[in-house]
C-alpha cells in the first residue's frame, strides 16, 4: 500500500502477504517494518523502495520464510511465525550462496547452503521446535553445482546437479553420503 505525501511523491507504507490454507483460513500478514529492520529494503528519497533480491516459502504450519540476498553478496534467511515474529534467523557471509529451500513431507523446510572456503555444501532444517537450524548433513563439492533440490524422502536428497559436462538428476543418501546419477539428461537425449 502506498500513500502520498505533501509532495505528491508516493510512499509505500505497508508490505502485505496474503495467504490461506484453502479451507476458508485466509490471513494478512504486514511484512514492512520487518523489511525496513532488518534492511530488506531501504526507504530512500527516491519514490520506490530499494529492494534487494527475496523470496517466501511457508513451511507445513504456515510459517512465513523470507529469503534475502544481500548487498555484500551474503544472504539472510528469516523464519517468521503467522504474526511476522521472528522465530529463526541464519545469515550467511559472502562466500556462501543459498540454493532453493525444498519442503519436506512433513512441511519442514531443507536449505542448501554452499560455501566456497570450505568447498561444500551443507544442508541445514529449520527446526521449529528447536528454535534452530540444524545440519543434517555436508557434502564436498569443488564448485556450487546444485541447479535445484526438488525433495527428500527419508534420508535421501533428490537434486539437479550439473558438475562438469554431466547434467541430471542425483540422490543423495545424507546418512552414508552415497550420490547415484538417476538420470544424465545427455544420455537420454535431454537437452
Amino acid at each position: 500500500d502506498y500513500e502520498q505525501d505533501q509532495e505528491g511523491m508516493y510512499r509505500q507504507i505497508l508490505d502485505r502477504i496474503i495467504y490461506t490454507d484453502f479451507a476458508g483460513d485466509t490471513q494478512t500478514v504486514d511484512l514492512w517494518d520487518f523489511y525496513l529492520e532488518k534492511g530488506i529494503l531501504r526507504e530512500e528519497i527516491e519514490v520506490l523502495p530499494l529492494w534487494q533480491h527475496v523470496n517466501w516459502r511457508c513451511d507445513g504450519e504456515g510459517n512465513i520464510c523470507v529469503l534475502s540476498s544481500k548487498e555484500d553478496g551474503g544472504f539472510a534467511v528469516y523464519l517468521l511465525d503467522k504474526s511476522a515474529s521472528v522465530l529463526l534467523e541464519q545469515e550467511g557471509t559472502p562466500g556462501q550462496y543459498l540454493a532453493d529451500s525444498v519442503r519436506t513431507p512433513d512441511g519442514e523446510l531443507i536449505f542448501p547452503i554452499y560455501s566456497d572456503g570450505g568447498k561444500s555444501y551443507e544442508l541445514f532444517l529449520a527446526d521449529t521446535s528447536e528454535k534452530v537450524f540444524r545440519s543434517l548433513g555436508r557434502m564436498e563439492a569443488e564448485k556450487p553445482y546444485i541447479l535445484q533440490v526438488y525433495g527428500m524422502q527419508g534420508n535421501v536428497i533428490y537434486y539437479r546437479s550439473q558438475e562438469g559436462i554431466e547434467d541430471g538428476i542425483v540422490s543423495w543418501d545424507i546418512e552414508t553420503g552415497r550420490k547415484v546419477m538417476l538420470l544424465e539428461f545427455r544420455t537420454a537425449g535431454i537437452d
